[in-house]
């Protein structure tokens, strides 16, 4: 999905399989370490947002870890603030085809040192079933974070609404205060923030179209991505969802 691009700022800039990057250098720093669980015992928060995962090390545990999730009124943090102890975290085991499920409260984008800001991520290392310990070699993983209704109702002041459908589309029906970047069309960072009245690329953008079939809202969050804005959400079930809780 997001082959090509770096999304941390410790992060090598080629993806070694399905956008999992190697951390350069590849190794733990000391809140990971610090951090680390004593076991494997699997374990999940199931009520933060499901990603599917691929392209993992088949049969083999690994821990996760992102970011807290800060709400999108509040001013993005530095690195060493963004991850507290880690409690967004998870264990999980891959099964034969190097697939496994996360879960995990949307990680905040933060500031790194190099006082840039990346894509949405998490991190994940692999457990030793030989050393019986957590390797060294620390591994990231881009995300988009899906949003429903009540998140865009609640903080609709504090995000920029993106309609991807057509302008056919957006004349007819959008979420107020919508503003239209059609899939369908070519546009560049400059038109983005004249259109969306940014002056600030990191300020939280969430992208809808149709319903959750349509695959216009993931493809702009992708092209928004490219171009450099990485405080991107999607709203996932779309247009349809907003109109029927509405009237």
């Amino acid at each position: 999905m997001y082959n090509k691009m770096k999304p941390c700022g410790t992060c090598k800039e080629t993806s070694i399989n399905y956008d999992i990057y190697p951390v350069n250098p590849e190794k733990l720093d000391a809140v990971v370490k610090k951090n680390l669980p004593k076991t494997i015992r699997i374990y999940h928060n199931k009520d933060n947002q499901k990603f599917i995962v691929h392209g993992l090390i088949p049969n083999q545990h690994f821990f996760y870890f992102g970011a807290y999730s800060r709400t999108p009124d509040l001013h993005l943090l530095h690195k060493d603030d963004a991850y507290g102890n880690l409690k967004n975290s998870g264990i999980a085991l891959t099964n034969q085809k190097g697939e496994a499920a996360v879960f995990l409260e949307c990680p905040q984008v933060y500031i790194y040192d190099d006082e840039k800001v990346y894509h949405r991520h998490f991190h994940f290392v692999y457990w030793d079933s030989i050393k019986k310990t957590w390797q060294n070699n620390l591994y990231t993983h881009p995300i988009l974070c899906v949003v429903d209704y009540d998140f865009i109702n609640k903080w609709i002041h504090h995000i920029k609404l993106v309609d991807a459908l057509s302008e056919k589309s957006f004349s007819e029906h959008h979420i107020q205060s919508s503003y239209n970047l059609p899939n369908d069309q070519l546009w560049n960072e400059y038109e983005v923030k004249k259109k969306l009245r940014l002056k600030d690329k990191n300020y939280p953008i969430v992208v809808y179209c149709w319903d959750s079939s349509c695959k216009a809202g993931e493809n702009v969050c992708k092209r928004l991505t490219r171009l450099g804005f990485y405080n991107i959400y999607l709203y996932k079930k779309g247009l349809k969802d907003w109109l029927s809780k509405s009237f």
